[in-house]
């Protein structure tokens, strides 16, 4: 007991606080209910009600001492039949139920404040009697009161890693004076969703590869000679093996990837015609040619039975319908600028583009705008640089913004919102179907992957690990596989994978 009670402090943290009260005097409960059952139960106990309460009295330490370091609360307990447990309380917090005697307690001073502090003791006879003791008060009065300090520096914070892959843990404790730690007084713990919290090991360098997938807190505790703790925690995600499926096998260029809406199909750019132009396919089947031209045709989009596409059909980079069952395509946008990435509203009236429409200075570089496949009002949604486009079923749309982070920004509103904010370049975000969640390309590990914002928990994790380029990412409707561009087979193609959990 008393070691579990030392577990808890420490991992809650240095000094006592309101939560490691909390457990400590629901222990103590526990305990107090477990005597009474196995006293009621006992046929060996007494047949006459007992009513006496024990005597308690603490014997050491005397009132109105001062008191430093390490001190062991000594309780002298009679009772007229036995005495089976003593708790001790400072300042009127249970934090130690003694069930054998000698009644004694081990009590960190240094873990408390330099002021006077109030000790009192309570004794338990079999009957369920209690006695308390007086208080005895006494002053704490330590050298040295500051906790020592943990600091992790590996791994950063929301880092992802593939399950089995390799996590390297490095961190530093330094004592209130400044001084390293030893190696021994350093110690990391890992706590899963909905897990105890595990031990990893010692030292300022770990390697480890036997997380579970998920989200695990990882925390280090740096505990110096005077037994007092710091600590320092980061939250990392480890992927699970995921079911990952090379869509085209063509050894032509083939990207741009979208779902169809009821999640059968996926329209994508290809060159295996000798220029680009957009291709459909089924899971397993051979893919089948939508649109012919000379011209480029690329980024395709898809809500009910049309698809909207760029196209240089026209001379200049347009925006085009056509049905998914082949005809005529029809131009949706004629001016003289260039107009790019279309992407679906919910009732399939209107497309956000990023365009270079409205002339001037101020627009070399591409703005998203709202308009109609119809009939309606065209409106600029951005006034700063936008790209790549995708519009959620509601008003939201992400897009990568000037400095090349993801933003996302509403069609009431129009203020944008920043929602990644690495150096390195983030791109192509496409919306989870119930809007949880963005998955985007980014190089932030050095290379370019797949990753994944969430909502709610505003962290991002990493869905793709290869050495080779991972792109392009798109959502199916069913939000149980992303769509993307990979090269990892020497040549781009289209892939899905099974996003988890």
């Amino acid at each position: 007991m008393n070691q579990f009670k030392r577990y808890a402090t420490v991992w809650l943290g240095g000094r006592p606080r309101k939560k490691s009260i909390v457990i400590i005097e629901w222990i103590t409960s526990f305990v107090m209910v477990g005597l009474f059952l196995f006293m009621t139960c006992n046929k060996e106990g007494p047949t006459a009600a007992d009513t006496q309460s024990p005597s308690v009295e603490i014997t050491f330490p005397p009132s109105n001492i001062n008191v430093a370091g390490v001190i062991t609360i000594k309780v002298a307990a009679e009772d007229n039949e036995k005495v089976v447990a003593v708790a001790f309380y400072i300042d009127g917090d249970s934090l130690f139920v003694d069930v054998a005697p000698p009644w004694e307690y081990t009590w960190r001073t240094l873990e408390y404040t330099n002021e006077r502090h109030s000790i009192k003791a309570k004794a338990f006879d079999q009957a369920g009697n209690w006695g308390v003791s007086e208080d005895v008060n006494v002053v704490v009065e330590n050298e040295i009161n500051e906790p020592p300090t943990a600091t992790i520096l590996l791994p950063q914070d929301s880092t992802s890693f593939a399950l089995g892959e390799e996590v390297i843990l490095q961190g530093d404790g330094r004592d209130a004076s400044g001084n390293p730690l030893r190696e021994d007084q350093l110690t990391w713990f890992s706590k899963g969703e909905g897990n105890m919290p595990m031990q990893l090991g010692t030292g300022t360098y770990l390697a480890i590869d036997t997380l579970s997938s998920g989200w695990h807190t990882i925390t280090l505790i740096a505990t110096d000679d005077n037994q007092l703790t710091g600590r320092d925690s980061t939250a990392i995600y480890i992927t699970a093996e995921s079911e990952i499926l090379q869509v085209t096998h063509d050894g032509n260029s083939e990207s741009n990837p979208c779902w169809s809406p009821d999640g059968q199909r996926i329209a994508f750019a290809s060159n295996r015609s000798g220029n680009y132009d957009i291709w459909l396919v089924s899971i397993g089947d051979q893919p089948t040619q939508l649109t012919v031209d000379p011209a480029h045709d690329w980024d395709p989009a898809w809500h009910g039975s049309d698809i909207v596409f760029t196209s240089y059909r026209s001379g200049n980079a347009d925006i085009w319908k056509i049905s998914e069952g082949g005809g005529n395509p029809v131009q949706v946008t004629t001016d003289s600028v260039a107009d790019l990435s279309p992407s679906w509203s919910a009732d399939g009236e209107y497309i956000v583009i990023s365009s270079y429409m409205g002339g001037g200075e101020a627009f070399q570089k591409p703005n998203l705008w709202i308009l109609p496949v119809g009939v309606g009002d065209t409106m600029q949604l951005t006034t700063d640089p936008g790209y790549g486009p995708d519009w959620l079923w509601g008003e939201d749309v992400a897009f990568q913004g000037r400095d090349q982070n993801i933003y996302v920004t509403s069609s009431a509103s129009m203020v944008p919102v920043q929602i990644t904010w690495d150096p390195a370049a983030d791109r192509s975000p496409s919306w989870s179907p119930d809007g949880d969640a963005i998955a985007f390309c980014s190089e932030r590990s050095g290379n370019e992957d797949i990753w994944i914002w969430s909502r709610y928990a505003d962290q991002i994790r990493q869905l793709t690990f290869h050495s080779g380029r991972d792109y392009e990412p798109a959502w199916s409707p069913n939000g149980q596989w992303i769509a993307f561009s990979s090269d990892r087979n020497g040549n781009p193609d289209v892939w899905i994978i099974r996003v988890q959990p």
